[in-house]
């Protein structure tokens, strides 16, 4: 059924001109959208994010040839102006063949709630919905997840349609305020219409980090600046976009000059240094002593729907201009006005205390000692009359109070006041509320007694466990996914699906890389039965090698398919631990049960099937191409036997019970003529081959043995998940550490996360030959890029310093050093680009930063306080690690080093005194810890919707929180604790990407929170929690991170939730193993702490917790603790690394009922330096292996 709407049954496919589609007009009328997925579709289904073309919109059966396909959780807002007089839709979620999706479709008018459907799922019918306009100002189309994730959740407004009013009528309203004051008056130059001119793998052109110039006035006014080309420029730059509505210039004369040629530009682009200055269409009108320029949105249609961060007037005849008074600016926003009371826990004395207003005005009839319309002095209790910006979902214009008291600054939102009804930061001592509340702030202090954060919940829980994560957290989906399959760091790859098929490159090609992936082209393909059987059941042989099982079940006959790929040949001389020359993939079949035997083999590549053969005696079959082997196929037992059926190879046979049938197929992962290789049928001794390889590998890494036996399967995998995924150049001599199986490369940003988790796990030549990788690819500046981001440049550097602080190869370091320093100058030299401004450290609070860049997918250009931080742990750490062999710039470096961990706090620091402090909860709020300088909010809502709708995560998961692990702020400061209570109590309990609605987080925070909701891995809460001996927060987040990522098929990570993203993502799984070693040994400056995090149910009676060769930076260490508890005592045994003596080895046995240390033995002799409080024993004089037990 096609349906144009009611509109269609009145006047066909002709609207009367009292009637717009909303798609029609949406250029002009919707001034903010945003939505969970993909784009919004325009008369189409929401728009999917991988390019592929949305689909019809269609509801139930009913398709709609006008709408808007949105998709939850998102927000349109219409601008009416008072000209509509109602609005009308069919709402409904789109059909799809899954059937799955379910959303909440709400209808707000100027913020009144006329709307709600209730529930809405695929399935439903579209529900007609009507509402009056009349006057209104506003209109808001949202819709949520229905609480349930966002998977499927495509929301169409079909056939959305405004009824436009006989005459426009509006609500009264403040008088517009001004938001020029809020900016600052520059000048371009006109003839330049672009932006910096480097991409995001580009050094930043010192000449474009500024491309605007400050315009100031003299005591009589500005001068407009004139340019080469004799033109004139002024005009105002925002930190945010503004949505303008009008802007104009006041001359100081007395009538303003004919405006002649002069045009008005805006500024459009991904940020405001990328992108382009756009004409604006209209005419400047002159009114008195003004130039006045409307902007029309239906006449302009590529203005941004966000706004724009600059506007400038380009004047032809700019020098006989009369001086500017002022430039002015007028938004969309609408204003009025209320009054607030703010109190201040520590009167301040003079000049001590002082508020200013951003984005709004104090009224004078409040304001006592009030010096401006701007700001006024804050001693003990102040009432404030204030103009602010009625709430939109574009916080743009947001009012904010910007507050200066002893114990230092921020900022609060009037529209938090009005809304929290009380907002109380008390780490500036400040409490603001409407002044008709009457709860006083001691009052208010005294209504919190009983409030806990979620931290302090957790601390006072038992321990999380994995098997208490998998249970509540973990989603079976996430068990989906192939598995990539080679010998280590090999580029011949083999990819085994879940269903089976494998995916292969026959010949010894290396798989092509195309569509951003990997893809092998020839598939062999299984048919068991009918073929119509689902996977019953996969696992890894071995609990956790890299041979994956499926097992099959139809007619009384169990089918078990195993892949693994073991060495042949001869190793490779500069990588025989890892390379062969002749590497076989071999799948072996095993049946069991009674009956019929049934299994076909094909063979494709693309379009081309390969036609079977087979010997004479039915046991070995073929698969060839031109002579040369794809596959050898060999009847192990005398019960089967192979035939050609069409373009299978059947393998047939009959089966009785207690028997088991084998049959095996060889994939020579080298290329070789079919004639002149048979190998034995039987695949047992390949496996042990196989096993031996891997135990071979893993016997040089750490060792560790806990009672958790999943866990320790866990850790093994995800070691030989690094080696499969990784590549290598020159045979060995360099590995390329790839950040996932399939996808993305050996990234110059993530793939130091395998490295450094590697690296920690004992795997040396794996991380140095990685590092080696990156440090040939470093520009003659400096620089390095893979094609992602320049910030991998800091990682890198970190990454290194930290790898020879482990293993201290003064031979190799040597020989990188001079490489390394280049680097650390190019960091260096950076900074100075953005110092030298001849302006105040207030107006560029950017000075001694990098220039903006990219940390991750999204490509807008910002000062992230995540990328300088690596670039700045980065450059601290190699001029550490340089000074250790006395190289002539550590000193320099160093000192380089310290500026720029200033420059970031100062730049930190003054973002977060004009941000709006974030709500914590009930109005007790904390500084606001913005992820980018003049990013006055939280990411997501001063730029909604980009990045995929992930912009909100540039404050999670690469947010501030990153200058704590980074060095730039202490992990024992409060201010470090107040972070980590907000990212607990409000970002890790939101809507996760694709899985985890916020509403079961929250209800169950223990299990689903701990781990931000986009990409968990990239966030470092765990590193916190483990520099402030956090133990319980710090398993808790290990355990319910590794849940929400692991498939317990294959042991290996997703990218993502819901198996979104790259399978076996690397990166998430080098944090993992980062995590893992923390867990259990770890450095805190020169003090090595032994089990510093280990559950305290693994000392249960009985249980055993070992670790052999752990590298440190003392070199090798190892301890073994054996709980016997019913006997009241705990042994433990330390191998006390031989390199160096730490200042201190502290060992923490954590008794399984909390119960307190009463004494210590060392070696037979009491020891009394132990702390039962923090369960941990000091040794301060270890030599070899130290004895210790523990009473109780």
């Amino acid at each position: 059924m096609l349906a144009f709407g009611w509109l269609a049954l009145v006047c066909g496919n002709a609207l009367g001109p009292s009637v717009e589609y909303l798609s029609d007009v949406q250029n002009e009328r919707i001034v903010y959208q945003t939505q969970g997925w993909g784009a919004m579709g325009i008369d189409t289904a929401v728009k999917p994010m991988d390019g592929r073309n949305p689909m019809p919109l269609l509801i139930k059966g009913v398709s709609y040839e006008k709408g808007l396909g949105h998709h939850a959780p998102g927000e349109i807002l219409v601008e009416l102006n008072g000209e509509y007089a109602a609005f009308d839709v069919e709402a409904g979620v789109q059909q799809q063949d899954s059937g799955a999706g379910s959303v909440i479709f709400q209808l707000f008018v100027d913020d009144e709630k006329r709307f709600d459907s209730g529930i809405m799922r695929g399935s439903d019918a579209a529900k007609p919905v009507h509402v009056s306009l009349e006057g209104a100002d506003i209109l808001r189309l949202v819709v949520t997840d229905a609480g349930d994730g966002i998977t499927c959740d495509c929301a169409n407004w079909a056939d959305a349609r405004l009824t436009r009013a006989e005459t426009a009528t509006r609500k009264p309203s403040s008088t517009p305020l001004d938001i020029a004051p809020f900016g600052r008056v520059a000048t371009w130059d006109p003839a330049r219409m672009d932006g910096a001119r480097s991409t995001r793998i580009q050094e930043f052109p010192a000449e474009d980090v500024y491309l605007e110039t400050p315009v100031k006035p003299d005591k009589e006014g500005y001068a407009v600046p004139i340019h080469d080309d004799d033109r004139g420029c002024i005009g105002l730059q925002w930190a945010e976009a503004r949505l303008l509505k009008n802007v104009s210039i006041v001359f100081t004369s007395e009538n303003a000059p004919v405006p002649g040629d002069t045009t008005v530009q805006f500024w459009a682009g991904e940020s405001p240094w990328q992108g382009e200055w756009k004409p604006l269409a209209g005419e400047v009108r002159r009114e008195g002593n003004q130039w006045i320029f409307d902007i029309n949105l239906k006449h302009n249609l590529d203005f941004p729907r966000m706004g724009t961060e600059k506007i400038r007037w380009i004047i032809p005849e700019a020098r006989s201009l009369p001086l500017i008074q002022q430039l002015s600016a007028h938004t969309r926003s609408n204003w009025t006005e209320t009054i607030l009371r703010i109190e201040c826990e520590e009167p301040a004395g003079e000049d001590e205390g002082r508020i200013e207003i951003y984005n709004g005005m104090l009224m004078p009839d409040s304001m006592s000692e009030a010096q401006s319309n701007t700001s006024c002095p804050l001693r003990d209790t102040v009432r404030l009359k204030v103009k602010y910006s009625r709430p939109r979902p574009s916080k743009s214009d947001r009012t904010v109070l910007r507050i200066q008291t002893k114990r230092g600054a921020c900022g609060i939102a009037v529209e938090d006041v009005l809304a929290l009804k009380r907002v109380y930061v008390p780490a500036i001592g400040i409490y603001a509320a409407p002044d008709s509340d009457p709860m006083s702030l001691a009052a208010y202090r005294d209504s919190l007694a009983g409030y806990k954060s979620v931290l302090e919940r957790v601390r006072a829980m038992p321990d999380q466990s994995l098997g208490q994560a998998l249970e509540h957290t973990h989603n079976p989906v996430q068990d989906n996914g192939p598995t990539m399959l080679s010998l280590a760091c090999d580029n011949r790859k083999v990819i085994v699906h879940r269903d089976g098929v494998i995916q292969f490159e026959p010949f010894g090609k290396i798989p092509a890389q195309t569509d951003g992936g990997t893809h092998p082209a020839c598939f062999m393909r299984m048919r068991f039965g009918s073929g119509k059987t689902p996977v019953a059941k996969r696992v890894l042989r071995g609990e956790w090698l890299p041979a994956p099982e499926i097992t099959l079940e139809e007619g009384g006959v169990t089918c078990r398919q195993s892949v693994f790929v073991t060495p042949g040949g001869r190793p490779l001389a500069t990588a025989p631990q890892w390379l062969y020359d002749k590497p076989v993939c071999v799948v072996d079949y095993a049946f069991e049960g009674t009956g019929e035997i049934s299994l076909g083999l094909s063979v494709a590549d693309g379009d081309r099937t390969y036609k079977p053969e087979t010997a004479s005696h039915n046991k070995r079959g073929w698969f060839v191409e031109r002579g040369r082997l794809l596959a050898h196929v060999a009847m192990v037992d005398e019960g089967l036997r192979c035939s050609t059926v069409d373009n299978e190879l059947a393998i047939t046979g009959r089966i009785t019970n207690g028997n088991r049938l084998h049959c095996t197929v060889f994939m020579p992962l080298w290329e070789v003529l079919a004639a002149e290789w048979e190998p034995e049928p039987d695949s047992a001794p390949l496996f042990a081959d196989f096993r031996e390889y891997w135990e071979r590998i893993m016997a040089g890494a750490m060792q560790i043995e806990i009672p958790d036996p999943l866990l320790g399967h866990i850790i093994r995998a995800s070691q030989a998940h690094c080696l499969l995924a990784a590549r290598n150049e020159r045979d060995g001599a360099t590995v390329a550490a790839w950040i996932a199986s399939d996808r993305y490369g050996p990234l110059e940003s993530e793939a130091h996360a395998p490295i450094y988790g590697m690296d920690l796990m004992g795997h040396q030549e794996y991380a140095r030959r990685s590092l080696d990788f990156f440090i040939q690819r470093y520009s003659p500046d400096g620089l390095l890029t893979t094609g992602y981001t320049l910030m991998g440049t800091g990682w890198h550097l970190w990454t290194l310093a930290r790898h020879q602080a482990l293993w201290q190869d003064k031979t190799w370091f040597d020989l990188v050093a001079p490489k390394a320093a280049q680097a650390a100058h190019w960091i260096a030299r950076q900074c100075e680009k953005t110092r030298r401004t001849g302006r105040s450290p207030e107006e560029t609070p950017e000075a001694g930063l990098v220039p903006p860049g990219v940390g991750a997918d999204w490509n807008r250009f910002a000062y992230r306080f995540a990328i300088q931080a690596h670039y700045y742990a980065g450059l601290r750490e190699i001029a550490d690690a340089l000074d250790t062999i006395r190289h002539p710039q550590a000193g320099r470096l160093s000192d380089e080093a310290g500026q720029f961990r200033k420059a970031i706090l100062h730049a930190y620091r003054w973002n977060q005194a004009r941000t709006p402090a974030w709500p914590l909860f009930s109005g007790l709020c904390i500084p606001a810890y913005s992820g980018m300088l003049y990013g006055f909010g939280t990411t997501g809502e001063m730029i909604p919707g980009e990045d995929g709708n992930r912009s909100w995560a540039y404050d999670v998961e690469l947010g501030a929180h990153h200058l704590v692990p980074l060095g730039v702020i202490a992990p024992g400061d409060s201010e470090t604790e107040q972070i980590m209570d907000h990212m607990e109590n409000i970002w890790f309990l939101q809507n996760g990407m694709g899985d985890y609605p916020a509403e079961k987080n929250e209800a169950d925070f223990f299990n689903r929170g701990g781990f931000s909701k986009v990409q968990p891995y990239y966030t470092r809460n765990a590193e916190i929690y483990a520099l402030r001996d956090d133990i319980k927060p710090f398993l808790r987040s290990y355990f319910n991170a590794l849940a929400a990522q692991v498939s317990l098929e294959n042991l290996s990570l997703w990218e993502h939730f819901h198996n979104i993203g790259a399978w076996n993502k690397t990166h998430e799984t080098g944090w993992f193993l980062v995590q893992t070693r923390t867990l259990f040994i770890t450095e805190h400056g020169e003090e090595l702490w032994l089990a510093p995090f280990a559950p305290s149910q693994w000392f249960n009676d009985g249980s055993v917790i070992a670790i052999e060769n752990a590298p440190t930076r003392f070199g090798p260490a190892g301890y073994r603790i054996v709980s016997s508890v019913s006997k009241g005592h705990i042994d433990a045994s330390i191998t006390v690394p031989g390199r160096s003596m730490p200042e201190a080895i502290v060992l923490r046995v954590r008794h399984p009922k909390d119960l307190p240390m009463k004494s210590v033995e060392i070696n037979g002799t009491a020891h009394s330096d132990f702390d039962p409080s923090k369960a941990i024993v000091r040794l301060t004089k270890s030599i070899g292996t130290s004895k210790i037990r523990i009473v109780y």
